[in-house]
């Protein structure tokens, strides 16, 4: 009987974004940031066994940099929720 060993690797991600609101909350631009400090994600893959030895390593590239701009063009009318109209109690 062969048995096969493997360690697999942690993967850490994360992202950083920043927003601005202008011209009174009609317009916003940001930038983002994705992975800011390493250009790669470095993965080693290793596997044993009663013979063998192996060892794999991958490097994804996941450093992104964004700009975002929106703007909001007419009004946005909001009604108010008909008070005839069962609500879920909540439990507490």
């Amino acid at each position: 009987m062969k048995y096969v060993q493997r360690k697999r690797p942690a993967f850490f991600f994360y992202t950083i974004a920043l927003k601005k609101q202008l011209l009174n909350k009609r317009a916003s631009i940001g930038i983002t940031a994705a992975n800011l400090f390493n250009q790669c994600v470095n993965q080693r893959i290793i596997s044993y066994g009663s013979n063998f030895s192996q060892s794999n390593m991958r490097n994804i590239p996941l450093r992104s940099f964004g700009i975002i701009l929106s703007f909001k063009f007419g009004k946005l009318q909001l009604k108010k929720e008909d008070s005839n109209i069962p609500q879920i109690p909540a439990i507490d």
